[in-house]
């Protein structure tokens, strides 16, 4: 989390992607309608392949050169240009380039829990409390319950373990860490 002071900004950052992002607008702020997010990608950053299984996504490229690949398919986007990706779509995204990339996350409807997710994740991230090797918190009860919160899932590699992270996520709100992940890193509503 970026503060200044005794205000929040509404930007975070991942030390080990070296990408920011910004809250825009938030599902709260939105009615619902949508979470509106602007990414700041370094050359070569990447978000891991994913698929929102209730949410559309649509990226816009702002600045720079952006890359998706979806449904092993490589769409490339430059300045202006959009793509939506339907929900249980997985895809992944990717700067190619030398340079960094801009560009604005759409996810509709506005998706709390993702906001919340990523907040989370980046704040471990930050705090050294994630895996460079394996991308994953290494408290395996924080793991647990991000992959609960977040509409994502888990990567692929991870798949066999879904009933594990079910129950860490249990045991995760039982236990308070929840709470304590919640109250430490989720500062934009």
């Amino acid at each position: 989390m970026v503060t200044q002071g005794r205000h929040v900004l509404r930007t975070i950052r991942n030390p080990i992607a070296r990408d920011y992002i910004t809250f825009i607008e938030t599902s709260s702020e939105s009615k619902g309608q949508h979470t509106l997010l602007e990414v700041i990608l370094p050359p070569n950053g990447n978000v891991p392949a994913h698929a929102q299984h209730q949410h559309e996504e649509t990226f816009t490229c702002v600045e720079g050169e952006l890359t998706l690949l979806i449904n092993r398919q490589y769409v490339h986007l430059k300045s202006g240009e959009s793509v939506t990706i339907l929900p249980g779509t997985r895809h992944r995204i990717t700067n190619r380039s030398a340079q960094p990339c801009q560009f604005r996350w759409e996810i509709a409807p506005g998706c709390p829990n993702f906001e919340q997710s990523i907040q989370i994740a980046y704040g471990l991230a930050c705090d050294g409390q994630y895996s460079h090797r394996t991308g994953v918190p290494r408290n395996p009860f924080a793991m647990g319950y991000l992959y609960t919160l977040d509409d994502a899932g888990l990567p692929r590699w991870l798949l066999l373990a879904a009933p594990v992270m079910r129950w860490l996520s249990r045991k995760a709100v039982e236990k308070g860490v929840a709470a304590t992940l919640h109250r430490r890193y989720v500062m934009i509503r």
